[in-house]
C-alpha cells in the first residue's frame, strides 16, 4: 500500500528512520557500511557464550537471524 510520506525508492515506507537523504532502500544507494558496537559488562564472568543477533530487512518482511560462538577470557 502506498504512503504519501513515503521516500521515492521505498513506496511503503520504510521501517527505520532514514539515517540521511540518500541511505535507504536499494538501488542507487551508495556503497556505506554500518556497523553496531556490542558493550560486554565488565562483570560478565569469563566462559563460553553465544551471541545472537537479527537483521529487519527495510523493503520487504523478511527477518534474518544468525548467531555466533564467544569466549570470553
Amino acid at each position: 500500500e502506498q504512503q504519501k510520506d513515503a521516500p521515492p525508492r521505498c513506496p511503503t515506507g520504510v521501517q527505520f528512520p532514514v539515517p540521511h537523504d540518500d541511505l535507504y532502500g536499494y538501488a542507487d544507494v551508495p556503497p556505506v557500511l554500518i556497523t553496531d558496537k556490542l558493550k560486554v559488562p565488565a562483570a560478565l564472568p569469563k566462559g563460553d557464550y553465544v551471541l545472537s543477533w537479527r537483521w529487519d530487512c527495510e523493503q520487504t518482511p523478511q527477518i534474518w537471524n544468525t548467531c555466533a560462538d564467544l569466549t570470553v577470557e
